[in-house]
């Protein structure tokens, strides 16, 4: 089957979530799909014109969306006016559209505090919904989120899907046999939404928690997804040992190996935490993002994060951080949280592969 992707490929973004995101939604397919796929890859912000349109209904069996946190008005580099989120098609473009559409592992990233979408958002969403066949949402934050935008008849084709980087690799993971390695990461675009006012507060805390982890005896990573999220350099203390590890430009397997040699992850953007867990490494979220909360209850883990907003952040911080480093059973609950997401996108290709099969009957 003649399958387009639409997703953001070839480094568009320049974020090494996205590099890695891609690859793994078309392996998944590869995977799962019950029939050979031949991909075409276009990137979800080049507009879809009416020529296209009809290339797709002519010779295209379906279309992918995702996966990724592309329900959101302000992403650099993508034109939302005639959408009102990433795609890059007008309401009436997509009305034409006569094959099935797939979404798998798509989120609602609207910030905390961010205006709501615009009106097109609304028609946008409801046409796309009344054309998928599947809704696949990667977190149940997202899906709640979600139906405040498509009627209520389009509900049931709404579904938990997890990001494919979630399950990257089926075994379990050890700690290292020498000092713990702690991979860290902020991101610093939208700072008035990470930090609703209260940058440098919020930076110079994590910057004392990290001073006081690694005089714990810790090795420290700096990781950098996107070359601006240098910018924690900026408030470390200038004694603070640690490795500047840059993933912005690195391919796919460069970005799985180094999470494969680190024990523990703890970040601010979604894929800095998603990554590792899909690697069974343990994770620490900083959740200034509703949808760090929303994939820590869906796993059960809410333990395993501290919010920006908290009281006494910086001692809870540099206690979780603690904690998790020596409770070795984490490791054991995680492997089988991600079990349990692998079977979810197991029983959701099935329902896929059924829908697929029954239109093209």
């Amino acid at each position: 089957m003649k399958i387009l992707h639409l997703g953001i490929h070839d480094k568009k973004n320049k974020n090494s979530g996205d590099t890695l995101l891609f690859i793994e939604t078309r392996k998944l397919f590869d995977k799962y799909f019950y029939t050979k796929i031949n991909w075409t890859l276009m990137n979800l912000w080049d507009e879809i014109k009416l020529d296209l349109v009809s290339e797709l209904n002519n010779n295209y069996g379906a279309i992918l969306i995702g996966g990724g946190g592309l329900f959101l008005k302000d992403q650099k580099g993508a034109d939302s006016s005639k959408s009102g989120w990433q795609l890059n098609c007008s309401v009436e473009i997509l009305k034409k559209i006569k094959i099935p559409i797939i979404i798998f592992g798509v989120g609602y990233n609207r910030f905390r505090n961010q205006e709501d979408f615009d009106k097109v958002f609304y028609e946008s969403a409801n046409v796309l919904a009344k054309k998928s066949i599947f809704i696949g949402l990667r977190n149940n934050g997202s899906i709640e989120a979600f139906k405040n935008y498509i009627d209520k008849e389009d509900f049931y084709k709404l579904h938990k899907q997890t990001c494919p980087t979630t399950i990257l690799k089926s075994n379990k993971s050890n700690k290292s046999k020498n000092i713990p390695k702690l991979s860290f990461n902020l991101a610093f675009d939208r700072p008035n939404y990470r930090f609703e006012g209260r940058k440098e507060e919020i930076l110079n805390s994590i910057s004392r928690a990290l001073y006081k982890i690694v005089d714990y005896g810790v090795e420290l990573d700096i990781c950098l997804h996107k070359d601006i999220d240098i910018e924690i350099t900026n408030y470390l203390p200038t004694n603070l040992k640690y490795r500047l590890i840059n993933l912005t430009d690195l391919d796919s397997v460069q970005i799985v190996d180094y999470y494969s040699k680190i024990d523990l992850a703890v970040g601010l953007r979604g894929h800095a935490q998603l990554i590792p867990f899909g690697l069974n490494k343990k994770i620490l979220s900083i959740i200034s993002h509703d949808k760090l909360g929303f994939f820590l209850k869906d796993i059960g883990h809410e333990d395993l994060g501290v919010d920006v907003r908290d009281d006494n952040f910086e001692q809870k911080l540099f206690s979780l951080m603690v904690k998790i480093i020596n409770d070795d059973t984490i490791h054991d609950k995680l492997y089988l949280a991600r079990k349990e997401l692998v079977h979810e996108t197991k029983s959701n290709f099935d329902l896929i592969n059924k829908l697929l099969i029954s239109d093209n009957e």
